[in-house]
């Protein structure tokens, strides 16, 4: 599967990094922190973030990424355009919030999964005080999402709604 195959499958906007279009996606991996992404991000990756900043590109380069999903419908600042027209390291753009997207993703790929992709998450929560926080991102918020897609983690197997006992 290529970037281009992801892009026009999740109706995503291609902002810089075209020449990049045709790089073989081998996974996913979702965070916004930089230092997360260094340490378990592996070449090939699309990488799902709400950073809009320079320095994804310094790390996308390093690790090697196939592309970048910018969520929330966020923009890039123009030296990270410019980074991604550099490395040829694909940038679009999503409306989505960060879980519709790694969904959608995971859903594409699935059946490649099995054979040989793998995506990989680190989902956690910002208080309102982050710059990466949002009010709609509260723990009942996220528990009922959850419960409504059907989903359950492996820490964790099961997902009390809020306000009822466990």
């Amino acid at each position: 599967m290529t970037v281009q195959d992801i892009v026009s499958q999740l109706n995503l906007t291609v902002c810089s990094g075209q020449e990049g279009l045709q790089r073989e996606v081998k996974g996913g991996y979702t965070s916004d922190l930089l230092s997360d992404v260094m340490g378990h991000a592996q070449e090939g990756d699309v990488w799902v973030t709400l950073q809009t900043h320079k320095n994804v590109m310094a790390i996308a380069s390093l690790k090697e990424i196939a592309a970048i999903i910018l969520v929330k419908g966020h923009l890039p600042e123009e030296d990270t355009l410019e980074e991604s027209n550099n490395e040829n390291i694909p940038y679009s753009l999503s409306p989505l919030q960060t879980f519709e997207i790694t969904g959608q993703l995971y859903k594409l790929t699935s059946p490649v999964i099995t054979n040989s992709m793998e995506i990989r998450a680190d989902l956690h929560i910002h208080t309102v005080l982050s710059p990466c926080g949002d009010l709609d991102m509260s723990p009942a918020n996220i528990i009922g999402m959850a419960l409504q897609k059907g989903l359950s983690s492996s820490e964790s197997p099961t997902i009390t709604p809020p306000g009822k006992p466990p």
